[in-house]
């Protein structure tokens, strides 16, 4: 299945989700691609919409199976990690607290 073909049918699915599960939608809704992927004969895509629900949507094809799945998401929070070098360590500063990334983490890094 190509991209285009892929993402007019994720965008159908979705269409039809959320007359059927979600309630008080805008009659001009707008689904958009958030991002899309295509490996092999296996596509996958994220969806949103311009509901103000903070929802995603996750679609993966299965092209071995021809299986389409979908995943519906909220947004839990949204979290700012700092992330600074100093003296050749490297720390990261979250919500509360601040911690140092192990030499053992970052060695394991640049084998990759």
């Amino acid at each position: 299945m190509g991209s285009k073909e892929f993402e007019y049918i994720c965008t159908e699915v979705l269409k039809q989700y959320l007359k059927q599960y979600i309630k008080d939608i805008p009659e001009e809704v707008q689904i958009y691609t958030v991002w899309s992927c295509k490996t092999l004969q296996n596509n996958k895509a994220l969806m949103s919409t311009s509901i103000p629900d903070t929802r995603y949507y996750e679609f993966t094809y299965n092209g071995d199976k021809k299986e389409l799945y979908m995943d519906s998401y909220l947004k839990e929070a949204n979290v700012l990690v700092e992330i600074t070098e100093k003296e050749g360590e490297t720390y990261m500063k979250g919500h509360l607290t601040f911690f140092k990334i192990s030499s053992s983490a970052k060695a394991e890094d640049k084998e990759d």
